[in-house]
């Protein structure tokens, strides 16, 4: 007889069932947390290989601007659909990732906008679920979309600027260093030809100046055609920003960082007017250039000129360190380098600048081939 009350008693029956209830909601829960987690992770990796892939399309489709040939304009075409994807690949995606060269209305910085060519890159990878294989969902598809843009750089601001202008005469007369060798700013190849750019005194006047020389963002706002007051003999007043600037780069993690951060954009000027002894100038176009080291100490007659100890000159772009500095014997034109010079080059490379879109930057051709060009993300 107990032996049946015992089976037959139910107490504490409902409260088992809630337990199993509650167990099956936290399971679902957990399921659904695993699942989600695992496809915002995916989800971030899409995002990163859209922007690579439109990014490196967009640098390559530079190589169309101020071509008229159809058949090369078709083949760059070609050309960077295919980088555009074998770099989303790279970053993540799988299969074969979507890309088109479109058009897009793209909003401008002064809030009208233009509709111009963009490459859309859209990426995609499939994961396996697996709690939520019990709901009958096995796999997802996850992808994201990113459009870059390009053009010739008609403005900028900011940390990309380097508010040192050269002369087209010294441009073109430096430009036989491109890729190799260097270009000396304010040194003495062209002593009354190179110098810094006029601040409105209304502004911070010198202090603009290096920050935006040192690499962060400034009130300086410059594009092609602006005309400007250029003073010479100001380069050694730059040699804290561009050691400021080279210490911060030191700083960055990555070689390409570190490599990228000396890198900005120079204008390119031609005097425009001589009014009461003040030279004006108008720029004509951007170039690319990298800061490679800033003298110290001048050459003397009997020691050689002496570079900063934070250049970055090492195999990972890093600075030798202190008390490594580097001596320089002569210029590249056989003049010994005066205190303040510039070290620096042309280096054609496309590099990702904050520059502003301007209307109508895709459809002209530039100045000079080498002019700066700019790729840059829309969406």
């Amino acid at each position: 007889m107990l032996l049946k009350k015992l089976v037959r008693d139910d107490k504490g029956a409902a409260g088992i069932f809630m337990l199993l209830f509650l167990f099956l909601v936290i399971l679902g829960f957990s399921a659904l947390v695993v699942d989600a987690g695992m496809l915002y992770t995916t989800r971030r990796q899409m995002v990163t290989a859209a922007d690579a892939g439109a990014l490196a399309g967009a640098q390559e489709m530079e190589k169309s601007l101020g071509v008229s040939d159809a058949l090369k304009i078709s083949s760059i075409k070609a050309e960077a659909i295919r980088i555009a994807k074998e770099t989303a690949l790279r970053n993540g995606a799988e299969g074969e990732p979507t890309v088109e060269i479109t058009k897009m209305t793209v909003e401008l910085a002064d809030g009208k906008s233009e509709y111009r060519d963009v490459i859309v890159v859209t990426p995609r990878k499939t994961d396996s679920l697996f709690f939520a294989r019990m709901l009958g969902f096995n796999t997802q598809d996850v992808s994201a979309s990113a459009a870059a843009t390009w053009g010739y750089v008609k403005k900028t601001a900011g940390g990309h600027l380097i508010p040192i202008y050269l002369t087209k005469e010294s441009y073109v007369a430096g430009k036989q260093y491109l890729h190799s060798e260097k270009i000396v700013i304010n040194g003495v190849e062209y002593p009354s030809n190179t110098g810094f750019i006029y601040i409105d005194p209304a502004w911070s006047g010198q202090d603009d100046i290096n920050a935006a020389i040192e690499g962060d963002s400034s009130k300086i706002t410059m594009y092609v055609d602006q005309i400007f007051e250029g003073k010479t003999g100001l380069a050694q007043s730059s040699i804290n920003a561009i050691e400021e600037r080279m210490k911060t780069a030191n700083s960055l993690p990555t070689i390409l960082e570190r490599q990228s951060y000396m890198h900005g954009l120079i204008p390119i000027a031609e005097f425009e007017k001589d009014k009461g002894g003040k030279l004006y100038f108008k720029i004509k176009q951007f170039a690319v250039f990298e800061i490679l080291d800033v003298i110290i100490d001048g050459a003397s007659k009997n020691k050689n000129a002496v570079g900063s100890p934070h250049a970055l000159l090492g195999p990972d772009y890093r600075s030798l360190g202190i008390g490594k500095e580097k001596s320089y014997p002569e210029s590249v034109v056989g003049v010994a380098y005066p205190k303040g010079t510039i070290l620096g080059r042309m280096t054609g490379e496309v590099r990702e600048l904050d520059v502003v879109i301007e209307q109508g930057d895709q459809n002209v051709s530039p100045v000079d081939p080498n002019a700066a060009k700019y790729s840059k993300l829309v969406k």
